[in-house]
């Protein structure tokens, strides 16, 4: 999106625009009327080590030198009582690309309503996801990784012959058909079975 590929990003968080803003695109927020909120916590975690020097960093996290920094390190900053226009004016480098990418002052000045976030479904559908995860993709990975490979070194040894004067007009059609098998079909044994094919026609097109 910010090389003009594409006229927007979908699900994009705000910090990606003013980011992109930073580094020279002229890109900003585009907020739906209701959104979700994504927090980025921090917390000191009870009998957690050190606690004493974790107390010390919150405290210096949520100061206002604590929340520049934030800034600077391309987030958002969780107070409420920060301007990003004062920030500019102090020197804050973000603050005008903030500003720049979200069209206000802070982001609590942000005007956008919040749907109502079924818990019990997310729940459901997180865990639809993760299954679908494991059986299209986790379980088959090595079948993918297999396939493509062999796809593409047949794809590079047919150029190599080309550039010889070497007929593979046989060999690029078959290599086309394991292309398509293996992208569009999904059928990762049919798609290696014709990449060996293609290359057996190298030997004797």
């Amino acid at each position: 999106m910010a090389r003009g590929e594409v006229p927007i990003g979908v699900a994009q968080p705000q910090m990606n625009a003013m980011a992109a803003r930073k580094d020279g695109y002229p890109v900003r927020d585009c907020l739906p009327e209701k959104t979700i909120l994504v927090p980025e916590a921090v917390a000191l975690l009870k009998g957690a080590p050190n606690e004493a020097t974790g107390k010390i960093f919150l405290d210096w996290l949520f100061s206002m030198d604590g929340q520049k920094c934030v800034l600077n390190g391309r987030y958002f900053t969780a107070r409420t009582d920060i301007n990003f226009s004062k920030w500019e004016k102090e020197g804050v480098v973000m603050a005008k690309h903030a500003k720049k990418a979200l069209g206000v002052d802070s982001f609590w000045d942000l005007k956008v309503g919040f749907i109502e976030y079924d818990l019990d479904l997310a729940t459901k559908r997180w865990d639809e996801v993760n299954r679908y995860y494991e059986y299209e993709i986790y379980r088959k990975l090595g079948k993918l990784k297999s396939s493509l490979f062999l796809i593409e070194d047949v794809e590079e040894e047919i150029k190599v012959s080309k550039a010889k004067k070497v007929n593979v007009k046989r060999a690029e059609a078959k290599i086309k058909e394991a292309r398509k098998l293996f992208e569009e079909d999904g059928a990762y044994a049919e798609a290696r079975l014709a990449a060996s094919k293609a290359r057996a026609l190298l030997v004797a097109p």
